[in-house]
């Protein structure tokens, strides 16, 4: 399978290391943005002023628990800039910014498989705060 890297748009921006981890853990463009657009929990970023989203890899219905389960996770980890004219704006109001005609880029960072199960508001794994330590 070739891996065919995402290019960068107006609403989308790629990291040289989404592209390695997409490369490494088989994830497709377009699954990313599946991710982005239906999470199932959104958390707050380890960086500064970055969002956390979560979906599972593929989901069971467990009849006796009436429940979804799911045995690995897909995370991505991104940012919310606002650009006018090459300045970034940051927590300022949306309306505001649409008046002053700023557009709103995410920055993906980082894309991730977590082989298990994490619970809402837990850490992220040693592993991936190491990895991302060197992009950041």
């Amino acid at each position: 399978m070739q891996f065919n890297a995402p290019k960068n748009t107006a609403k989308y921006y790629w990291t040289k290391h989404i592209q390695m981890k997409m490369r490494q853990y088989g994830i497709s463009e377009s699954r990313v943005k599946r991710i982005l657009r239906a999470p199932l929990r959104t958390e707050t970023g380890i960086a500064d002023e970055t969002i956390a989203v979560m979906q599972p890899v593929s989901t069971r219905y467990d009849r006796a628990t009436k429940q979804k389960t799911w045995t690995q996770e897909y995370w991505l980890l991104y940012q919310v800039r606002h650009h006018k004219k090459n300045l970034d704006i940051t927590n300022a109001d949306p309306e505001l910014l649409a008046s002053l005609g700023a557009t709103t880029q995410l920055r993906l960072i980082s894309v991730w498989r977590y082989p298990g199960v994490t619970k809402p508001g837990e850490g992220v794994p040693e592993e991936v705060l190491a990895d991302l330590a060197e992009v950041l």
